[in-house]
């Protein structure tokens, strides 16, 4: 996940970037409970006093001891001699590595606090994250031979009966199914839906030739 924070306020030494993602995001850590998928893409600031070159003044070390959390401590490099460590608004650009949540978090935000050692809060903010859109879960396509009659070739064309079954993590209202064979686009006719839970018929909204889009209660 790349992200770029700009503050409004320089950052000193010994303040503290808190960057937070909506839970059900979990950001590794190694022994020590350094984040081990944080990579920063700019140079401005260090995340390790080795890493420290004679024109930097502070290095940040990111830690991942908190779910879903970074704390991105900042210190002086051996040979800084200013105690600011990011001028205001110089982008920090960074990636970290993450699995998607099961579902789309109530709380669907990522955020960010500017704060001094003692927690006091100089600035913060917000953004709105994506939307997760769940694997479909038990998803299948077999031949329905229950008629007898599951398969029939017409001279150089053919119909053939497929069952298709799904379940989703997530309340799901439209489920949308399209078919390609062998670069082909498939035509679906004939069209019917269940809800295996309920037993009703499903509403067909949209049926293309090779697409089409079911709707069911939620």
């Amino acid at each position: 996940l790349p992200f770029t924070l700009r503050f409004a306020e320089p950052l000193y030494v010994s303040d503290v970037i808190r960057f937070e993602a909506p839970s059900g995001y979990l950001f590794e850590a190694d022994s020590s409970g350094i984040c081990s998928t944080f990579v920063p893409t700019t140079d401005a600031l260090p995340t390790s006093k080795a890493a420290c070159t004679s024109s930097t003044s502070c290095y940040g070390v990111p830690k991942c001891s908190e779910a879903g959390v970074i704390l991105w401590e900042l210190h002086r490099c051996p040979a800084g001699k200013s105690d600011i460590c990011v001028l205001s608004a110089l982008d920090l650009k960074f990636t970290v590595a993450s699995a998607n949540p099961t579902s789309t978090p109530s709380w669907n935000r990522f955020s960010v606090k500017h704060l001094d050692k003692s927690g006091s809060v100089f600035s913060s903010k917000t953004t709105v994250s994506y939307r997760i859109y769940p694997l479909l879960q038990n998803f299948t396509a077999t031949l329905d031979l229950s008629d007898g009659e599951h398969f029939q070739a017409v001279g150089s064309e053919a119909t053939v009966i497929l069952k298709f079954t799904v379940s989703s993590t997530e309340a799901s209202q439209f489920i949308a199914i399209s078919g390609v064979v062998a670069g082909e686009s498939f035509r679906f006719t004939g069209l019917s839906a269940t809800d295996g839970a309920t037993g009703k018929t499903l509403p067909i909204r949209v049926s293309l030739a090779n697409f089409v889009v079911i709707e069911r209660e939620i």
